[in-house]
């Protein structure tokens, strides 16, 4: 599991300005997914946005509803932000870092008054000053600038002082999965201009990248295990591992190959072991099943994910099936062979290739993955089905999720992982 520290509670105080309600999205940690579920108009996307913001440490953006306070409690810190008015001088975000256990740090963020053609050109107000205290009353205040700049910087992005970026390094990472999720950007070319091709074209370049990323790495080992062979051969002496243990590991390495062969990975499985083995061939045969679990290891990570991601989609697309190519990522087949497009499946098939996609191939591990609108698209019955399947992914990726729907066959059974919000719901502590 990741050592990064974890997101216990979410709260947005009066989210809608004063005399609105609360919003409090307490994580389900142990099972590590967590169902919001609310009415239109409760608040469930905001909420999302304004967690992903604070976590990636946009603090500039967060002006995006009339909230009045903002607590984050992860595993490790908690960080509060209010927002006040600055005396007729514009609005100050006030951020404070509560280490467990170490010193208090508070940084006050003051909104200058940008005018209204700056505002709609960089989406945000412009902060000119930024101030920073220790826990003693009576410390010196430290200043430092942080004005608009057009020299050297991308159009519309914000000099932030250092003392920022400390405290958004004490977070996790996120990822806002949102519902325009089928259109993309291509973050190598231009984070914010909509790529041209649908979102299933973008995965399947990325999948074939990282296919060949891990064929290009089992030719590698391959090549300088078996330049070394015949010499490890004739150095192989002595009686070698008994027969009993040669078969498992042939009989494991069968498997794996197996499974290999299913998802495309690999063109054909390899014979590994003879049917009698004799005693002055053991360690011979030792070695060959070595150098193969040695090879074979730099498509172990690719094909976990890569068979939780096929075997859901297959159940789903029947009689359509989903294949990966070395050279071309994903492709599907009609029920009589003849290859689809991926632009010609439903919006529900792509919201799932999509969805699954990111959840095991985008992420690091670690990472606090938000969800807005899982169920757009999809069946009642693939409602049903989603959230057991995050409970496995968020295993195998070592993820946590929170995701946002207003479905109730999405939460199913699992009342336990559901959290209501709106008004009458959880009040803030």
């Amino acid at each position: 599991m990741s050592s990064r520290a974890r997101v216990r509670r979410f709260t947005v105080e009066q989210i809608f300005g004063e005399g609105s309600h609360d919003v409090v999205i307490d994580l389900k940690l142990a099972d590590r997914v967590t169902v919001v579920h609310g009415k239109n108009g409760a608040g469930k996307t905001l909420s999302l946005r304004l967690l992903d913001l604070l976590l990636l440490g946009l603090f500039e953006d967060l002006n995006i509803c009339p909230w009045v306070r903002l607590r984050l409690e992860l595993t490790d810190r908690d960080l509060i932000v209010e927002r006040r008015s600055a005396d007729g001088k514009g609005e100050e975000l006030h951020l404070e870092l509560l280490p467990r256990g170490g010193e208090r740090r508070a940084v006050r963020l003051r909104r200058g008054p940008a005018s209204a053609a700056q505002a709609r050109e960089h989406r945000i107000a412009a902060l000119p000053t930024v101030e920073e205290r220790s826990r003693a009353e009576d410390a010196e205040e430290v200043v430092a600038e942080a004005a608009w700049s057009d020299k050297g910087h991308p159009a519309g992005t914000l000099r932030i002082p250092a003392v920022l970026d400390a405290f958004a390094a004490a977070f996790p990472t996120a990822k806002l999965i949102s519902t325009d999720r089928l259109r993309p950007a291509r973050s190598d070319e231009a984070p914010d201009t909509p790529s041209d091709d649908p979102a299933v074209r973008v995965i399947s370049e990325q999948v074939r990248d990282a296919v060949a990323a891990a064929t290009a790495a089992y030719r590698s080992v391959s090549t300088e295990l078996d330049a070394t062979l015949p010499l490890r051969l004739l150095d192989a002496r002595g009686p070698g591992p008994a027969p009993a243990e040669l078969r498992a590991r042939a009989a494991a390495l069968e498997v794996l190959e197996g499974r290999l062969v299913r998802l495309g990975l690999l063109p054909s499985a390899t014979p590994l072991l003879p049917a009698e083995v004799r005693e002055d061939q053991r360690a011979m045969v030792a070695l060959l099943l070595g150098d193969r679990e040695k090879k074979l290891a730099a498509f172990q990570s690719l094909a976990d994910k890569a068979e939780l991601l096929v075997t859901s989609l297959n159940e789903k697309l029947a009689p359509k099936r989903l294949t990966l190519h070395v050279e071309r990522g994903y492709e599907v087949s009609t029920a009589a062979g003849a290859p689809l497009d991926l632009g010609r499946l439903s919006s529900g098939e792509q919201h799932q290739l999509v969805l699954l996609h990111e959840l095991l191939f985008d992420l690091e591990p670690g990472t606090l993955v938000l969800i807005d609108e899982p169920e757009l698209s999809l069946h009642l019955t693939w409602q049903e089905r989603l959230l057991p399947e995050l409970l496995e992914i968020t295993r195998a990726a070592d993820l946590d999720v929170v995701l946002a729907t207003h479905s109730p066959y999405i939460v199913g059974g699992r009342d336990d992982l559901m959290v209501q919000i709106g008004p009458g719901g959880a009040a803030a502590p």
